[in-house]
């Protein structure tokens, strides 16, 4: 993509007008509501968890926003979001945490469970499942 035809706003909900706007900066993403009042100010991770629906944010008027529960014809399609928001990769948690609780039930079994529920061992475990299971990360572009 050229300087030209690059895109740094993406209108994420409309009706008859931009509701919710996402920009573009160097390092992060700046949400608007339609008074172009700035929300808050998201990294990656965080617009892909309001795109997932495990954030609500709040407009400038109290109004809550949760992506997936807007009319899907008021909202971009996460294709645009997701070549807006450039190269990401994503883990499908709910299989994550799936094979995590098997993990954790199957070691309850050798030792005290409450051990594995540590956020040393909580990391140990979740990069130890990924490693066995590449196909719960995907790139999104």
């Amino acid at each position: 993509m050229n300087k030209e035809s690059a895109i740094y706003k993406l209108d994420l909900v409309n009706s008859e007008g931009p509701l919710l706007k996402l920009i573009k900066s160097k390092k992060s993403f700046i949400l608007v509501d339609q008074w172009n009042v700035h929300l808050t100010t998201l990294n990656r991770e965080e617009v892909i968890l309001f795109i997932q629906g495990n954030t609500t944010i709040s407009d400038s008027k109290g109004r809550s926003w949760n992506f997936p529960k807007v009319s899907q014809n008021m909202r971009v399609s996460i294709e645009k979001i997701t070549d807006f928001i450039g190269d990401e990769y994503l883990i499908d948690s709910d299989k994550l945490y799936e094979l995590y609780m098997e993990w954790v039930d199957k070691v309850s079994e050798e030792c005290d469970w409450k051990t594995y529920f540590e956020p040393k061992e909580i990391v140990y475990s979740i990069s130890k499942i990924l490693q066995e299971n590449p196909n719960l990360i995907t790139k999104n572009k």
